[in-house]
């Protein structure tokens, strides 16, 4: 047993040195998959589900739920404007105010920024 914790110590040490928090892991039922996180441009809830939609237009489908990839994804660059979304700024290309607040991205996805995120949002974004 502590050889066995000990080789997961250092598997953990040596993904922490590689990885650099530049990429999340994505679980499946069948895989686990590598994303650069400067590659997604938003992460979609769909039930117990993530939807990521990446910067090459590909949709992938994670086991886990959008509040387990929050804290994953780090608050640099991404930001969840809504109960459904955690979007990256980094691909926003537009934020219109017409008829409440939303977000447009580099693949022309407008997501609505929910009310009460409005405010921490144009903060956390220097508005």
């Amino acid at each position: 047993m502590a050889f066995q914790n000990q080789k997961i110590k250092d598997l953990n040490s040596i993904n922490s040195l590689y990885l650099n928090n530049d990429y999340i892991s994505v679980a499946f039922i069948d895989k686990i998959e590598l994303i650069k996180k400067e590659d997604i441009i938003f992460c979609k809830a769909d039930g117990k589900y993530t939807e990521f939609n990446l910067v090459d237009g590909t949709k992938i489908l994670s086991s886990k739920n959008l509040g387990e990839y929050q804290d994953v994804l780090g608050d640099v660059f991404f930001y969840r404007i809504h109960h459904s979304y955690i979007i990256n700024i980094k691909h926003i290309i537009k934020i219109t105010k017409k008829d409440g607040y939303y977000c447009e991205f580099s693949n022309n996805v407008k997501l609505p920024i929910a009310k009460r995120r409005q405010d921490g949002f144009s903060k956390f974004i220097n508005l």
